[in-house]
């Protein structure tokens, strides 16, 4: 197992808690079958068509149908909105382990939560949440993760984005007379 950011293959537990890095394949490999059914490995450097994602089944690593799309050629932010528009949870974990920010936008400025209520997939919308992204940011039409969600009658997605707002730190009272008598 190797420093995160630096690895290549990334192994993510069944239950989604835990990922590791590894800089060779095989280990990553035997580290996933280790870990058991669902255990998942992604090649974060995967070239065009070459499979990017492989799941443990029946005690053996099965390919997913997800090749890569040039990931060594994209940053880390970019690398994360494809994952999130793939829909592909482990993959978006895998970069964010690498260190993606939760909170970047693509080149139109759309922010990386917007895309993952656009996925439909809630378990990607509350990864990132819980990787620090802005429940509240909006696209540059002023669209935001929520509206998106209600629009779309993503009921799921709808709880985890209120969840996320009521509890984010209350903005109300940091007016300028609040703010300066709490910096006092």
């Amino acid at each position: 197992m190797t420093k995160a950011a630096n690895s290549r293959y990334f192994v993510r537990s069944p239950d989604g808690e835990s990922i590791d890095g590894y800089d060779r394949s095989e280990a990553a490999d035997l580290a996933a079958v280790r870990l058991g059914e669902n255990a998942h490995v992604v090649d974060t450097l995967a070239p065009v068509y070459v499979p990017m994602i492989q799941r443990v089944v029946d005690g053996e690593l099965q390919i997913l149908g997800v090749g890569g799309w040039g990931a060594d050629r994209l940053s880390l932010e970019q690398n994360l909105l494809q994952a999130i528009k793939r829909k592909q949870v482990a993959i978006v974990h895998a970069f964010f382990a690498k260190g993606a920010d939760p909170g970047t936008r693509d080149e139109r400025g759309k922010p990386a939560i917007i895309w993952a209520v656009a996925s439909g997939r809630p378990e990607i919308v509350q990864f990132l949440l819980d990787k620090g992204a802005d429940p509240t940011a909006t696209d540059p039409e002023g669209v935001s993760a929520l509206g998106l969600a209600t629009e779309r009658r993503e009921t799921e997605i709808i709880g985890i984005l209120e969840q996320a707002r009521d509890d984010a730190p209350d903005q109300s009272d940091t007016t300028p007379a609040v703010a300066g008598r709490l910096s006092r």
